[in-house]
């Protein structure tokens, strides 16, 4: 079983724990597309905390831009290592996002509506 983004997020974060990442180097590291809705979903539905800070970025074309620079905070170190070794050592995943019961009774509350 492939693991889920956000383990993957995690694993990064707590690896890069004094340079933090940005959107770009996600993508390099681990084909990240949507850094911002991992880190906001990590942040809203696992309880975890962040530094943001907006970066100024010259894209090719040589207009200015920016990027946000993600830090996970270092009282969230062994949180996020946790989370990462349940995983790891979980025979099946019986939560295909692994989130909490809060992001998949939200879920099943929204597949609903969508469906008489």
């Amino acid at each position: 079983m492939k693991k889920p983004k956000y383990i993957i997020a995690l694993a990064y974060f707590t690896q890069r724990l004094e340079q933090g990442m940005n959107q770009l180097e996600a993508l390099q590291l681990y084909g990240e597309t949507c850094l911002h809705s991992t880190v906001s979903d990590l942040a809203n539905k696992s309880d975890y905390a962040f530094i943001r800070i907006d970066e100024p970025h010259r894209h090719q074309h040589g207009g200015n831009t920016h990027f946000r620079r993600y830090w996970l905070k270092h009282e969230l170190v062994d949180k996020a290592h946790k989370h990462i070794n349940t995983y790891e050592k979980a025979p099946t995943a019986t939560n295909e996002t692994g989130l909490n019961n809060h992001s998949k009774k939200h879920d099943q509350r929204k597949n609903n509506a969508n469906h008489p």
